[in-house]
């Protein structure tokens, strides 16, 4: 599924690029961090990563397109190194493989064993490889993210899946020994399992976490996984429906998440769309739940919360919807068409929404 790519330069010119590079510090709010360029624009408004951008090659023509979240109008675009996403591949966690400030981007191209590390370069209009994080020839490393001030990515030896793990090295020394954070235990097909991150930069692995359950004052009840502090994973059932929060999401963090009808974005039949956010007490044993979508607006494929959990965009197949939260009652604020790409999801990928 990974391609190889070619190492950027030599150790020492390595060296002094990341130097340079690290004069910002992953994990601010922003964009702008680190290029000591006074012009520079902030990058603002919903973050999507196209696979075929303008209608070209999806491996070749990969963006960060920055779009205006309450009309969709394209306010910026940066270019991603080539094959950086597999077009063919669903699912991928876009949302977690850019530094906070935008300056960092982190990918494993196809078919490739190692892991890149790219830089917004100075004028903001494309995302360069730095350096690359190799592994011993005996192992290949994939599903990178970006966490705080650390890379973090899965590590394995072929043909043996019970060697898989989690590990991470510092953003700003990427080939630094890395760290183990976990090992993965094999899960369906006997594949390693999937893997998150908490925002405090937990590594989280439903199949080890417990569930904890509980019952609503309307007779609902709700089946939940926590890390810490955070909401990671949950079950609602609610007047003879079941809803499930999304496989590859955003964290909200702390008592939130957001729910759609179960098998949502596999082929749910019309009239079963819809959105809810549940929150749970401050006792975490009662929870409620405010609706976001209702089933007639579609089913939730994607979503972005804003920065300060005051709002959230949610995607259906046809539109994106603005959704305020502010006083706790939500109110639809805006909605657009949701924009294509050549990938086999059909649509861009969030990476976040930066204000």
């Amino acid at each position: 599924m990974r391609r190889a790519r070619a190492l950027v330069g030599v150790a020492a010119a390595v060296a002094l690029l990341l130097t340079s590079a690290c004069s910002g510090t992953a994990g601010t709010t922003g964009g702008g961090g680190g290029n000591g360029s006074a012009k520079e624009t902030k990058l603002t408004g919903l973050a999507l990563v196209f696979r075929g951008y303008e209608g070209g090659d999806p491996e070749e023509s990969q963006a960060l397109v920055f779009v205006d979240p309450d009309g969709g109008k394209e306010k910026a675009a940066v270019t991603l190194p080539e094959r950086a996403l597999d077009p063919m591949v669903s699912g991928i966690p876009a949302y977690s493989m850019f530094s906070d400030d935008w300056q960092y981007f982190v990918y494993s191209a196809p078919d490739a064993k190692d892991v890149q590390l790219a830089r917004l370069n100075a004028d903001q209009t494309a995302y360069e490889p730095v350096t690359a994080i190799s592994p011993q020839a005996s192992e290949e490393w994939g599903e990178p993210r970006i966490q705080g001030d650390r890379i973090w990515f899965s590590a394995r030896t072929p043909g043996n899946p019970q060697s898989a793990r989690v590990m991470s090295v510092p953003l700003d020394d990427p080939t630094a020994s890395p760290k183990q954070a976990g090992q993965l235990p094999l899960g369906e097909g006997g594949k390693p399992a999937s893997w998150e991150l908490t925002p405090d930069g937990a590594v989280h692995i439903r199949e080890q976490v417990p569930i904890s359950q509980m019952t609503g004052q309307d007779g609902s009840s709700l089946t939940v996984r926590k890390n810490g502090a955070h909401l990671m994973n949950a079950t609602l059932a609610a007047g003879g429906q079941q809803w499930q929060s999304l496989d590859s999401a955003p964290v909200w963090g702390e008592g939130n998440i957001v729910v759609g009808p179960a098998d949502q974005g596999s082929g749910v039949p019309d009239g079963e769309g819809g959105a809810r956010l549940v929150t749970l007490d401050d006792t975490g044993q009662g929870y409620t739940t405010t609706q976001l979508l209702d089933a007639s607006d579609g089913v939730v494929v994607q979503y972005a919360p804003a920065p300060k959990r005051d709002g959230v965009l949610l995607q259906t197949d046809s539109t994106w919807y603005r959704v305020d939260l502010k006083g706790g009652k939500p109110s639809r604020a805006a909605n657009f068409p949701a924009p294509r790409d050549a990938s086999m999801d059909g649509y861009p990928l969030v990476a976040g929404w930066a204000t």
